[in-house]
């Protein structure tokens, strides 16, 4: 071997040994997306082949989400007290046991014990954050690494779609399982290289079960209720649409798992434009925030009302506009709630608009399944009408919100000094 070589194969070893740990909580965060974006195209398809309703499709989503909600706030105090590894290599472990139960049961009740368990994995983001912030040497470089999270979710979510409806092409079950078998080679790997993150574990520390004492204070915050209270219907709204868009486009256009995968991707690389180039270079350039959020909910429910139209070409436009619409105003919400909180309290703001996300990721498939099973069109229709009030209700209380944001900025200006 040259000495050239040698010292390439070192500087390679040197560099992952450097960097293994954040690879592996990338790895992740990578695996755990890439199987929520392999569900949305082909869970439907998949379980409504046990003879199950639409409703009971919905319900799937919605007991991952509800589990996913009790285990969040506990697992992330749990990583505190006992440290980051244990945590994480529970959460892939459960995730591996879960889609493993889930891709190779035989009835409806073990598939709800499939998403039970990996839902009770699948709360593990929290510890995951909490290693990356761990790992920074600094609060620039804690950003940095908050912000390749960011970055590996939304591959994770471009990629899973596309790959989930060609699996599922071949066969209904293979992209479960391949989800499993990666999950549990993550799970192996991560328990012989990763390295405990947290050096100052508190064994005192008290666990809370009671996932809802993030809500407590939120009715007392007046100046931002209005907020809290859109973005909650606005996570209803966005998280119905994969509950049943799968169904909704083989119903009505005869879509099949490979061409809702290739939505969903076009839906990921949406997101991934908007959040990366246009909205500091664009959205944030041209309006202001309060007016921004109007627009983008408008823009939300034209989307929606497009796509209950029976030509695919509009139904196209109406998705693009959806998409468009959900991932400004998520950020520009999650932006401006926090912006008015406190500097003492912003990261409890940022707990009660995850909590929010997480509740309201419960009830939107629920009322999608409902809603659906009288008139396929209902879901759209109601999402345009949730759209439009709320839009409403931002318009009269824009003053209001534009106003206590700007003092949230002067003051933090002036603390700056």
């Amino acid at each position: 071997m040259s000495i050239g070589r040698w010292f390439k194969i070192v500087s390679i070893n040197k560099l992952f040994n450097m960097f293994k740990d954040k690879i592996i909580i990338l790895i992740t965060v990578f695996i755990d997306v890439l199987g929520i974006g392999i569900v949305i195209p082909n869970l439907p398809t998949y379980t409504e082949s046990f003879g199950v309703s639409t409703f009971a499709v919905t319900l799937l989503f919605s007991v991952f989400s509800l589990f996913s909600f009790f285990s969040s706030p506990i697992l992330g105090t749990l990583s505190d007290k006992y440290g980051r590894k244990p945590i994480i290599l529970y959460s892939l472990l459960l995730s591996a046991i879960g889609w493993f139960v889930f891709a190779l049961c035989g009835n409806i009740t073990l598939l709800f014990i499939g998403r039970i368990i990996t839902g009770l994995g699948a709360g593990n983001f929290s510890a995951i954050q909490s290693a990356m912030t761990d790992l920074s040497k600094d609060h620039k470089d804690r950003t940095h690494n908050l912000g390749i999270i960011g970055a590996t979710f939304g591959l994770g979510f471009m990629i899973g779609p596309a790959l989930g409806g060609l699996l599922g092409s071949i066969q209904s079950n293979l992209p479960f399982l391949i989800v499993a078998i990666l999950s549990f080679l993550n799970f192996c790997f991560a328990f012989f290289v990763f390295k405990e993150t947290n050096k100052h574990t508190d064994h005192e520390r008290k666990i809370v079960l009671n996932p809802f004492r993030v809500f407590y204070r939120i009715g007392k915050e007046k100046t931002v209720r209005v907020l809290y209270f859109v973005y909650f219907v606005f996570g209803v709204m966005v998280s119905a649409s994969p509950a049943i868009f799968a169904i909704y486009v083989f119903d009505r256009y005869g879509f099949d798992q490979r061409v809702v995968g290739y939505f969903l991707t076009g839906a990921g690389l949406i997101i991934i434009l908007n959040q990366t180039i246009l909205l500091k270079k664009f959205w944030l350039k041209y309006f202001n925030e309060a007016n921004l959020m109007i627009y983008m909910l408008v823009l939300f429910a034209i989307g929606s009302i497009l796509q209950s139209a029976q030509s695919t070409l509009i139904f196209t436009s109406g998705y693009i506009l959806f998409a468009f619409g959900q991932s400004i105003l998520r950020t520009v919400m999650n932006s401006e709630i926090i912006g008015m909180a406190d500097s003492r309290r912003r990261g409890e703001v940022s707990g009660v608009l995850a909590s929010l996300m997480s509740l309201s990721a419960i009830v939107g498939p629920i009322f999608a399944g409902l809603f659906y099973e009288w008139n396929i069109l209902y879901p759209l229709y109601i999402s345009f009408i949730l759209s439009i009030i709320c839009a409403f209700i931002l318009y009269f209380n824009r003053h209001d919100i534009k106003n206590i944001s700007d003092i949230s900025k002067i003051e933090k200006e002036n603390t700056s000094f």
